[in-house]
């Protein structure tokens, strides 16, 4: 008798388990009707949010919108909180964390690191042409971010596009092939022509391309850090280091 109560109070208490555990997941429905409605994209995650009704759905790595519970509306844009008489921006919580860790999984051997002597007190993510002025500009300031204690990663969103077709493509195949990439890099910012790359030679640029389009990168430089905020394009050394609490 005592066994067979037993066995129905475990019953009883992974059937509960079961029930919270399904409450806590978003309803299938709701999957259902955004995965038809967003049938171009991948729907990654659906969370419930602070605002009764309405779900955060992740389309891939760093996009967010917005769905009712009952999947009939969905919008796009920012969600703010009102907390102690400010505002709290939602959306950029999420979007930082998912280009935190999109980054983060970048292998360092794939990218072109300028490094501080010592241990980094920061670390940028520069998404970056090698035809571009700015970048040109934003190059010129990586040794004073270097002194200062901040080490540079950059890594490949040629403007023009990939392909045969793009002039920029192959000069940033050269750089990312040649023996002594940060040195190439250099040189290829300075308006100097490296040796073309062999046609044997496999870059990372094509992926780290794409990356910046699911990041949202649309113009160069791109700057990051390593906790997935965005700081915006060209910046001083002097500026970006103050903003990322090194000065």
């Amino acid at each position: 008798m005592n066994k067979t109560f037993f066995m129905l109070v475990l019953v009883l208490l992974f059937t509960r388990a079961g029930l919270v555990e399904a409450a806590d997941e978003p309803d299938a429905h709701l999957r259902a009707t955004l995965q038809l409605a967003l049938s171009q994209h991948a729907i990654t995650k659906i969370e419930k949010t602070d605002m009764p009704g309405m779900y955060a759905v992740q389309l891939g790595g760093a996009n967010w919108v917005y769905a009712s519970s009952d999947g009939k509306y969905i919008f796009s844009g920012k969600m703010f909180a009102v907390e102690n008489g400010g505002l709290v921006d939602l959306t950029e919580q999420k979007l930082g964390k998912a280009r935190q860790e999109l980054l983060a999984a970048v292998p360092q051997k794939e990218m072109i690191l300028f490094s501080p002597k010592g241990k980094p007190k920061g670390v940028v993510y520069a998404f970056t042409d090698v035809d571009c002025g700015y970048c040109k500009r934003f190059h010129k300031e990586v040794p004073k971010l270097t002194d200062l204690g901040v080490e540079v990663r950059y890594l490949a969103w040629p403007r023009s596009g990939l392909g045969e077709n793009s002039v920029t493509y192959s000069k940033m195949r050269s750089v990312w092939c040649a023996e002594d990439r940060a040195e190439a890099m250099t040189k290829s910012k300075a308006g100097k022509t490296l040796a073309l790359a062999e046609k044997s030679c496999e870059t990372p640029i094509p992926d780290q391309y794409k990356l910046g389009m699911e990041l949202g990168v649309r113009g160069t430089p791109a700057l990051y850090l390593e906790d997935g905020s965005q700081v915006g394009g060209y910046r001083t050394a002097k500026d970006l280091a103050r903003s990322m609490g090194v000065l």
